[in-house]
C-alpha cells in the first residue's frame, strides 16, 4: 500500500488503513513501513499485506481507508464504487475556505 494523497492540500490528511477484523492474525502477513505519527508523502510505501494469506485464514481482505480529521474539510466524499484498481480515485477532500478539492488515489503494492 502506497500513500498517494494529493500534495496540493494545505492541511495534513490524517488517515487509518485497516483490514476488517484481522487483529486475530497478530500481525501475521502484514508489514508496516511507517509508524503512527510519521509524515508521509505521495508515493511513500506505507506497508504490505499478504492478500492470499488473509483469505486463506478466512478473513475478508477488503482494505478500508478512513480519514480521521474530516472536521478539517468542508467535504469528504467517496468518489469510487466498492472495488478500486491501481490509480483509481478514492476520496475527494474539499478545504473549507478555498473550495479547493484534492483526491486520494489507490496505488496498491
Amino acid at each position: 500500500m502506497r500513500s498517494n494523497l494529493s500534495s496540493s492540500l494545505t492541511k495534513s490528511v490524517q488517515f487509518i488503513i485497516a483490514i476488517y477484523d484481522t487483529v486475530n492474525l497478530k500481525g501475521k502477513g502484514f508489514s508496516s513501513k511507517v509508524k503512527q505519527g510519521d509524515r508521509v508523502n505521495k508515493g511513500d510505501l506505507l506497508g504490505t499485506y499478504d492478500f492470499k494469506l488473509v483469505e486463506k485464514e478466512g478473513y475478508d481482505p477488503t482494505v478500508m481507508v478512513v480519514v480521521t480529521n474530516t472536521a478539517d474539510y468542508a467535504e469528504v466524499k467517496r468518489v469510487t464504487g466498492k472495488e478500486v484498481k491501481e490509480n483509481d480515485n478514492l476520496i475527494a477532500l474539499t478545504e473549507p475556505s478555498k473550495g479547493k478539492t484534492s483526491v486520494a488515489t489507490a496505488d496498491p503494492v
